[in-house]
């Protein structure tokens, strides 16, 4: 079992650098982003090339029940 350095001195980039293979903290900041843009329904998507996260892609939701009308353009808009 590989030992893991809980120091508190330690940097969260060191700390993180040592358990991810993929992702950069540069990601990760861009993932908790477009999770916290799509708003309270919605999808993000990873594209991967060649092992790297090369795009982040963002798929929004409108809840039916909540519409109003001319809603959709204030939403798109936003």
């Amino acid at each position: 079992m590989p030992e893991t350095d809980s120091r508190p001195d330690k940097s969260i980039d060191e700390q993180l650098g040592q358990g991810l293979k993929h992702l950069t903290v540069h990601n990760i900041l861009m993932i908790d982003e477009a999770i916290d843009s799509v708003g309270e329904f919605g999808e993000v998507h990873l594209i991967v090339n060649k092992g790297r996260l090369r795009f982040v892609e963002l798929k929004t939701s409108l809840d039916a029940l909540k519409y109003d009308p001319g809603g959709l353009e204030d939403e798109s808009s936003s």
